[in-house]
């Protein structure tokens, strides 16, 4: 567990070599973790192993029971890679999912951002910032984001999350 809470830690201090050596460590004494999956996906992603990061959440996402964050992670590259067909149908999945239990609102923005729908994108975020959704902590740094940075109601919402 301990080179588990390491690799999360290196990833958000963007050593992704790092991190992936201590996620795969973490993964080889406890392989059905599904957030180390889902830590080392990102590390793969951003270093950009996409084959492997998709893998990776596919399996952080069967592991956990259908975690939404997995399948965000996952529909955010399709999306970016053209496949605007298979994130929409992860949106129209996780609004299935809503209607059972809780889906963060942060996870469906991820999505749009991934389409580069500024308005859903940014409509998703303010509904996680009412909702207090706790993913709201990365959004200062997840790269994800980055696209939106210069958005004036994107920096109103970093204002109000007191970043």
């Amino acid at each position: 567990l301990m080179h588990g809470l390491s690799g999360a830690l290196l990833y958000n201090a963007g050593e992704d070599e790092l991190a992936i050596r201590h996620l795969r460590h973490a993964l080889a004494i406890t392989p059905h973790l599904w957030t180390l999956h889902l830590w080392i996906a990102k590390s793969y992603e951003r270093t950009g192993r996409m084959r492997e990061a998709m893998e990776e959440y596919q399996t952080a996402f069967d592991l956990s029971g259908g975690n939404t964050e997995a399948l965000s992670l996952k529909a955010y590259i399709q999306a970016r890679a053209g496949n605007h067909a298979v994130a929409r149908e992860a949106i129209h999945l996780m609004m299935e999912t809503s209607a059972q239990r809780y889906v963060p609102p942060y996870n469906v923005a991820m999505i749009f951002a991934g389409l580069e729908d500024e308005i859903n994108t940014l409509a998703w975020l303010e509904k996680a910032y009412r909702t207090r959704d706790a993913r709201l902590m990365w959004l200062a740094v997840e790269s994800k984001w980055d696209a939106l940075r210069g958005h004036r109601q994107f920096q109103d919402l970093l204002l109000r999350l007191n970043f």
